[in-house]
């Protein structure tokens, strides 16, 4: 249970993660020629990888037989949701 409320803000902040990368970018103008493009696919792209944490994680419950990965998939589909709402309006 202890590990549960360690591994919760941390796993927490990787989410946060590609925003923060994004954000860099945008602040480095790294974005390239042609920013809504390069948003657009870096925001679907970190959704997709959300969505398919998400979808694994029962396949590999019922593989290893272990519960402790069910925490984390709402938090990763969760995560999921920004990056999907924000690639509707850029596209």
């Amino acid at each position: 249970m202890l590990l549960s409320k360690i591994l919760k803000p941390v796993v927490f902040c990787l989410c946060l993660v590609p925003l923060a990368v994004l954000i860099g970018k945008g602040l480095t103008h790294h974005l390239g020629a042609n920013p809504i493009e390069k948003i657009t696919h870096f925001t679907g792209q970190w959704a997709l990888y959300f969505l398919l944490i998400t979808l694994s994680i029962t396949p590999i419950k019922k593989i290893s037989g272990k519960t402790e990965f069910l925490r984390y998939r709402r938090m990763f589909g969760l995560s999921a949701f920004p990056d999907l709402s924000g690639t509707g309006p850029v596209f």
